[in-house]
């Protein structure tokens, strides 16, 4: 079987140009890895010894097994072939390609035949005229296909195309905190480790001319035992591409480290960049070059609070996006001297979360931005206007940047396996970890998060993506083999994880196109504005009252949503991440420095036992103890009539943290599968 080009079941591979299609989607591999299945499918079903391989894919070489290893961990990855049902391992013997070779038709955009070349030259006159005739729809940029850019065990992400289009630029996360800055030759397909030492980067950006790359970074990482922001400092550096064989290199320093966060840097010409910063509690445009470190203020908005920014050489104007107080986005530009143009409040479709920060990337040669949001890509008119490029919601995608031609982006998608866990207190033992995966409810390749019991009953919700967009889910808790329902009359997918039941299990409140959707077993729903923008829902916490965390005047803060009167409280000005009430007077929240704080009568007290102890910002409260899992997967509780911490149980790796405690037992979310990719649009 020496074709270039056949059918593997139902991917289509095209070995002159390793490529792999499945259902539209295309994956650009190594030439290596795709060598190593054009010999196991010559022998498809047969046995091919390690050593065969590696004779025929690397003949007069010498490479170690890991090799081979990483080619058929790219390949499983493509195949999706997590069970090993199309390539399987042998143990101490090779591997063998278990999907039959299958005759079928080559796709017709393989064919290079005259008859098809004169088809499409009539077919591009066809649409020539259309798009002539059509040049003002929004929508003609749209794209339709996705291709894998990278295919790893490592999370790339935050990629962007040098000037000539020949390399993309990306992250390479080396844990939750860390990553190293690569390179990777579109032509060559070769990767290039740039940064020697892996550290808390910022997304890395081109210098005009394609030699430079500037970037941001941090000094240290969060750590579990106290919190850090006070200590943290932001410097800016850069690394020069002359000689990338001589790569990693040593990233030269252009701005020292110092306490004020830096949200984004961009170059702006070859010796001139400009830093978004925070200074006295402010952000700001500030320019600096390599010759003069001493960044000077080029624009700032005491109204407003700017999160993103980019800069059109042609027009030599920057366009930046801020938010006011009362949470309206603006898309304001401005002269190449910082002077203020004009300004347009964004136009966000329904169903664009508003609390977003949407990250903006300028068109190569259209006067239109591209952004990133929960519903999609989308494109920004110069007008604010926003417009969809591509929307399917199998994709979780984000950080879209253009290639120089303006014909395709690309983006990171973002996959997590996480699934619900019911674990009874009389299965939990410290003599060995738990197998979380063993008590699962309700299994899905999708992201399954925040199971909550219902008071009072044997159901449980949680919220999925297990139909391309989050909803709420509904199953029994005490059999593993329930099947999992929607909640009825959801229209609209959620925002965020966290829905909550009503104190008597009749209801669900969940946060959806920026509305409170209170929604009954039975299929009745109420709709409540809240007068404030809400960016998650924590609690339903007696029949009248929701607890809510949220921005109100430009500030983050904790609230008591009454639903009878519509009016609230505020119970803590600092930003809250989590919180539960335990009464009307007393409640637990958990600060944006992830300080534990106690409440009661209006005293709050800060649970220094606790320190460091999430693996993951959330945590349960039941019976007066509050529940969690830290860093070494241990699940605890902390009495708060005794003020002393237990370890309950000793779980997996997989294990993220606790979403739900009752008499009998704990919901967990454990994690089964992360990863970022890159990906291209067309």
């Amino acid at each position: 079987m020496n074709k270039q080009q056949f059918w593997l079941s139902d991917y289509f591979i095209d070995l002159s140009r390793n490529q792999i299609t499945y259902k539209n989607n295309t994956s650009n591999l190594q030439p290596k890895v795709m060598a190593v299945l054009h010999v196991l499918a010559r022998q498809q079903g047969q046995v091919v010894s390690f050593e065969s391989l590696m004779a025929e894919v690397w003949p007069n070489t010498v490479v170690t097994s890991n090799t081979l290893q990483r080619c058929i961990s790219q390949l499983r990855k493509v195949f999706n072939d997590s069970q090993q049902e199309v390539i399987r391992t042998h143990a101490k013997s090779g591997y063998s390609l278990e999907i039959p070779i299958v005759k079928r038709k080559i796709p017709r955009a393989f064919l290079a035949t005259r008859y098809l070349v004169a088809m499409l030259c009539v077919l591009t006159i066809v649409l020539l005229i259309n798009f002539l005739s059509h040049s003002n729809d929004e929508n003609h940029h749209a794209f339709s296909k996705v291709s894998a850019v990278t295919n790893t065990d490592d999370n790339e992400s935050d990629a962007s195309y040098s000037p000539s289009g020949r390399y993309i630029a990306y992250l390479k996360n080396i844990n939750a905190c860390e990553s190293e800055i690569w390179l990777k030759d579109t032509t060559t397909f070769e990767s290039h480790q740039l940064t020697k030492i892996a550290g808390v980067y910022g997304q890395p950006n081109w210098s005009p001319n394609g030699k430079h790359l500037v970037f941001s970074q941090r000094n240290l990482c969060p750590t579990n035992n106290k919190p850090v922001r006070q200590e943290f400092c932001w410097s800016v550096a850069q690394i020069t591409l002359d000689t990338l064989p001589n790569s990693p290199f040593e990233a030269a320093p252009l701005l020292d480290c110092a306490p004020n966060f830096i949200r984004q840097v961009n170059w702006i010409s070859d010796e001139t960049a400009v830093l978004l910063q925070e200074r006295a509690g402010e952000m700001g445009l500030y320019t600096f070059s390599r010759n003069d470190q001493q960044p000077k203020l080029l624009y700032s908005n005491a109204d407003k609070e700017i999160y993103s920014f980019t800069y059109n050489d042609a027009s030599q104007q920057y366009s930046l996006l801020a938010i006011n107080r009362q949470e309206q986005h603006y898309l304001i530009h401005l002269n190449k001297e910082g002077n203020q143009l004009s300004e347009y409040p964004l136009q966000l479709p329904a169903d664009v979360a508003s609390y977003n920060a949407f990250q903006i990337k300028l068109h190569p040669t259209e006067a239109y931005f591209i952004t990133s949001t929960n519903q999609g890509i989308f494109k920004i008119s110069q007008k604010g206007v926003f417009s969809p490029l591509f929307t399917s919601s199998r994709f979780t995608l984000q950080s879209p940047s253009y290639h120089p031609n303006g014909k395709s982006v690309i983006a990171t998608e973002i996959n997590a396996d996480t699934d619900i866990a019911y674990i009874p207190f009389d299965k939990m033992t410290h003599d060995k970890p738990i197998n979380e995966l063993s008590f699962t409810l309700a299994r899905s390749n999708a992201s399954d998060d925040m199971a909550r019991f219902q008071p009072s009953g044997d159901l449980i919700l949680w919220s999925s993506k297990r139909e391309g967009v989050r909803r709420i889910w509904l199953s029994y808790h005490q059999n593993q083999n329930s099947k999992a329902q929607l909640l009825p009359k959801q229209t609209d997918s959620m925002y965020g994880k966290s829905a909550v039941w009503s104190p008597n299990g009749k209801h669900v409140a969940s946060l959806t196109n920026n509305k409170i959707e209170l929604v009954a077993l039975n299929g009745q729903k109420q709709v409540i504005n809240i007068p404030f923008l809400v960016s998650g829902i924590l609690q339903w916490t007696s029949d009248n009252n929701l607890l809510l965390k949220g921005r109100n005047d430009g500030f983050e803060a904790l609230y008591v949503y009454d639903i009878a009167s519509e009016q609230y409280q505020t119970l803590s000005t600092q930003p809250v991440y989590w919180a539960r009430m335990i009464n009307k007077t007393s409640y637990v929240y958990l600060n944006d420095e992830l300080v534990f704080y106690y409440v009661k009568n209006g005293v709050a007290q800060t649970l220094d036992l606790l320190k460091g102890q999430l693996e993951r910002p959330y945590f349960a409260l039941f019976d007066n103890k509050i529940y969690g899992i830290n860093a070494q997967h241990e699940l605890w509780s902390y009495s708060l009539t005794t003020h002393k911490k237990q370890t309950l149980a000793q779980l997996s790796d997989s294990a993220r943290y606790v979403s739900d405690v009752n008499e009998q037992g704990v919901l967990l979310t454990v994690m089964k599968k992360f990863s970022k990719e890159l990906v291209q649009l067309h």
